[in-house]
């Protein structure tokens, strides 16, 4: 599928820009929007995304659907999203992912990337269908700690940066080219999401989380909603916990999850 490539200095926040241009109806085909800073990148929950300019790979790929598509069938689609970025990774470094997965990289349950315990990217996903009749367009925003990053302060997590991936003989980081990686086998990803669904990829993924097999507590809004062992996620992306009163699913939405170990 044929997709644009933008590159801008700075904006307030490339997903926000896309879903303007979708607001406006002046999105026909996939878009991948760049910026070397965004002055107000947004996370997940309406946290702020905290980037560098030059240490950060920061952008947004507005993607369509068809109109038919039934939307739970991208409930998903940020679990899609975060295994393609490793697949992209190991692509770059001309490695695979077992070896990535040897060096500490991993998914946490949504759309979190992680290098060992400390946080390496995330995604933002937003969507939106005018008419039962007009494409469902997806805004996928993308935030990657390149290189030289520190955690903050005030940060509530440990941060994480490529470069501080041990692969040996490993490719110096070249953002923009990256981007161009990432974006492309995000495309395919999701040509192939739609036409086989996400079960094809469920097991690759629970290879993946950080939180496999692990005792977990999940919480919405700072309050304790479910605890139990993590034994994967079903074939609408959904968490599997193993608790006392049988198996229990978890759907993404405005929660969080933490090892129960403390």
């Amino acid at each position: 599928m044929e997709c644009l490539f933008e590159e801008v200095t700075e904006t307030l926040s490339t997903n926000e820009d896309l879903m303007n241009r979708w607001r406006s109806n002046d999105l026909h085909l996939p878009v991948s929007r760049l910026a070397e800073h965004q002055t107000a990148g947004r996370g997940r929950r309406g946290n702020a995304w905290i980037s560098e300019k030059n240490n950060s790979l920061t952008f947004s790929l507005a993607y369509h659907f068809e109109a038919k598509t039934n939307l739970r069938t991208l409930q998903p689609l940020s679990l899609v999203v975060g295994l393609a970025i490793l697949k992209s990774i190991a692509q770059y470094w001309n490695t695979d992912l077992d070896t990535l997965k040897s060096k500490g990289l991993g998914l946490k349950w949504p759309n979190d990337l992680y290098l060992g315990n400390a946080k390496l990217g995330g995604v933002l996903i937003e969507s939106g269908q005018k008419t039962g009749g007009d494409p469902i367009w997806t805004i996928i925003g993308v935030g990657l700690n390149l290189n030289d990053l520190k955690t903050p302060i005030d940060s509530t997590y440990l941060v994480s940066s490529l470069d501080q991936v041990n692969i040996p003989n490993k490719k110096v980081l070249d953002r923009l080219t990256l981007w161009k990686v990432i974006t492309k086998q995000l495309i395919q990803e999701l040509d192939e999401f739609t036409n086989r669904g996400f079960v094809f990829e469920a097991l690759n993924w629970n290879g993946f989380h950080i939180y496999h097999d692990q005792d977990v507590i999940v919480t919405e809004n700072q309050k304790i909603i479910q605890s139990g062992k993590v034994i994967g996620v079903d074939s609408q992306g959904a968490l599997m916990l193993e608790t006392p009163i049988g198996i229990q699913t978890v759907h993404n939405g405005n929660i969080s999850i933490r090892s129960s170990i403390q």
